[in-house]
């Protein structure tokens, strides 16, 4: 049994959400930032200052969570190769049980 991957339909559900969660996090800081300048220029109408400008987030895209999501990306191709390797051999060899 694979770790993402225990049947051949897990490849095509579960692993475009897991890309796109991935991608996601990675651009968090400045969805976050964007969400919170235009809440702020709606209730105080007020435009965006360096304060709550989306540009703060990108400090943190860059730094923290572009490079954990490279990191995060890396270890889930190698799992999802050995989960390949893994499914293939028992589809090759034995008839997997449901």
């Amino acid at each position: 049994m694979g770790i993402i991957l225990s049947r051949k339909k897990h490849f095509y559900t579960r692993v475009p959400i897991i890309i796109v969660l991935i991608g996601l996090f990675s651009i968090s800081p400045v969805l976050i930032s964007v969400a919170g300048a235009w809440i702020t220029e709606l209730t105080t109408n007020q435009p965006c200052s360096e304060a709550n400008c989306f540009w703060g987030g990108l400090g943190w895209m860059f730094l923290m969570t572009i490079p954990l999501g490279i990191g995060i990306a890396i270890i889930f191709i190698l799992i999802l190769i050995y989960d390949l390797t893994r499914l293939k051999k028992d589809y090759s060899g034995k008839k997997q049980e449901e």
